[in-house]
């Protein structure tokens, strides 16, 4: 199944049903010419992995977003080359290919919701929620008055996997969110 939307209506992360495959919009670019009518410039990547397309798509084009469902799970660990989690609907625990994990792997923990995006039975993709909170296991001390060098300092966050520049005032113990899309500090957590 499928939604008509146009170019404009793009998003990164939305699927597309584009020359009978479907490919995961990751990057996207709306483009104004001062001469002509405005496209959007976009980066997908195949649903199996096997290859990245470059494609411009006029503002006005008819497009197919493919209709995803999505089913809630908990993810419980990973065992060899597989992820296994627990359906929230179901309860039931099942294991998933680790390689549809590729892209957000490093902020998977112990009762992370994940949603699995099924097109038809077939598993196509995983997205896990905007914002999820960790401990700082290691930063830099904070040295009062150090204003001269940058104002960001890096942070090991999810044992070692997850690396992420935080203010210097941040401290090793201090809980911090951490936006999924691209990895950047948002603030601290209410106690």
């Amino acid at each position: 199944m499928s939604q008509k939307i146009l170019g404009n209506d793009i998003r990164v992360g939305n699927v597309l049903e584009y020359k009978n495959s479907l490919y995961q919009v990751l990057k996207r670019e709306h483009v104004k010419p001062g001469k002509g009518g405005a496209f959007v410039n976009v980066e997908m990547k195949s649903i199996d992995g096997a290859s990245k397309v470059n494609h411009r798509f006029r503002s006005d084009e008819v497009v197919f977003k493919a209709f995803l469902e999505e089913d809630e799970c908990h993810y419980l660990f990973k065992e060899g080359d597989a992820i296994v989690l627990m359906s929230l609907s179901t309860y039931e625990q099942f294991s998933v290919d680790a390689d549809l994990f590729v892209d957000v792997d490093k902020y998977l923990k112990e009762e992370v919701v994940v949603k699995l995006l099924r097109h038809g039975d077939k598993i196509v993709g995983v997205k896990v929620q905007d914002n999820l909170a960790y401990t700082v296991e290691e930063t830099e001390p904070y040295i009062k008055g150090q204003t001269v060098t940058s104002s960001y300092k890096p942070a090991i966050l999810n044992g070692g996997l997850l690396k992420v520049m935080v203010p210097p005032f941040i401290k090793v113990g201090d809980q911090i969110v951490v936006k999924t899309e691209d990895g950047t500090y948002v603030g601290r957590t209410e106690k």
